[in-house]
């Protein structure tokens, strides 16, 4: 089961719900900052079950491979030290739900 979680900066930065682990359906999911571009981009960054006939799959993608937008580099928000991606102040980062 997977989380799903609200980022918020004193800046006025805010991105309401955004999924991140392992869902029941073997697909996990990491969240990143790009300064680049300014933005939070969740990424699918396992894929337990591939289905090869599926073209609908997001490509699995590592931290290292950049933004999923623009290619510039990212900061996995795994701790409460994320940076906002417009103005680099820490985000607060809260427990919203679960996801399957």
């Amino acid at each position: 089961m997977g989380g799903m979680i609200g980022v918020t900066c004193e800046c006025g930065f805010a991105v309401e719900c955004l999924s991140v682990g392992i869902g029941m359906a073997g697909v996990g999911r990491s969240v990143v900052s790009c300064r680049a571009c300014g933005e939070i981009h969740t990424i699918v960054t396992e894929r337990m079950f591939p289905d090869p006939d599926d073209d609908d799959d997001e490509p699995v993608r590592s931290v290292a491979d950049g933004c999923p937008v623009c290619g510039g580099p990212v900061v996995e928000l795994t701790t409460r030290r994320a940076p906002c991606p417009r103005c680099g102040k820490r985000l607060r980062v809260e427990n919203v739900g679960l996801w399957d």
